[in-house]
């Protein structure tokens, strides 16, 4: 018999009697032991219960070891939809426990975590426990508040690392030039790497950040489609230096089948 246990939307932590932004963790704890002792528990939903940074690391390391989905990921799914739930850091740490375990997620081909509010330490949580993941294909977090530039350079260090992604959209995260540099220099250095389609748009870049979207552009050759859109690379038409580069690199790569760009 396989035990499912579906607690999600619930608070589940105490009161901050003191003020320090940590809670009393009673329940937590409960759920904790529970998970411990009985072995038919496989999968359970802690998503937008309100646990502190704290909890959500007790019960990420209870999980990894007895092999439990936090986040209601059953053993034979495949896609994942965490969209639009204000998800925050705690929620992020459950979610990296889930994917770090390929007896979890090792079914799991498309996550979209979209529009919800990672910032820097959940995106570094998330990013770490994909360095090694090879299953997941489609990873979506557009408008996720990764944490702009800092959260980038995570997203990078994956990318530099990982075999299996196939589709990664980090729209509307303001990357900026900086941000954007270090994913395509990460890109462009793994040469284990399967990404084909990339959207980037919507992310400050300008004629720098363009410049090392081409240097990636012209040496990925299993890319196919990139999105550009709602940039500015031209910096108002006064710097064409680096879109310059971008068409000259599209000659070079001569798989890229679509490149979409439109005006900001």
């Amino acid at each position: 018999m396989v035990l499912q246990l579906d607690l999600s939307g619930n608070w589940l932590c105490g009161l901050d009697n003191d003020g320090d932004g940590t809670y009393t963790a009673e329940g937590i704890t409960a759920i904790a032991n529970a998970m411990r002792v009985n072995g038919t528990l496989t999968v359970a939903d802690l998503l937008g219960t309100q646990l502190d940074v704290v909890s959500a690391k007790m019960l990420a390391e209870v999980a990894k070891q007895k092999g439990v989905s936090l986040c209601g990921i059953r053993r034979d799914q495949t896609t994942a939809d965490f969209s639009k739930q204000n998800l925050k850091l705690p929620d992020a740490i459950l979610l990296a426990s889930d994917l770090s375990q390929a007896i979890v997620t090792g079914a799991l081909t498309m996550l979209s975590h979209a529009q919800n509010m990672l910032e820097e330490d959940g995106t570094k949580a998330i990013c770490e426990a994909l360095e090694q993941n090879t299953t997941l294909k489609e990873l979506d977090l557009r408008g996720s508040n990764i944490g702009g530039s800092a959260g980038a350079k995570h997203v990078a260090k994956m990318v530099g690392v990982n075999s299996g992604l196939t589709a990664l959209d980090l729209s509307n995260n303001y990357l900026k030039d900086e941000g954007v540099s270090a994913v395509c220099e990460a890109i462009q250095s793994n040469k284990e790497t399967k990404l084909a389609s990339l959207n980037v748009s919507e992310n400050g870049i300008h004629p720098v950040g363009a410049k090392s979207l081409a240097a990636m552009v012209a040496v990925t050759g299993g890319l196919t489609s990139i999105n550009l859109s709602k940039n500015d690379l031209t910096n108002d038409g006064e710097d064409m230096t680096g879109l310059k580069e971008l068409v000259a690199a599209l000659g070079v790569n001569g798989a890229m089948a679509k490149i979409q760009y439109v005006l900001p």
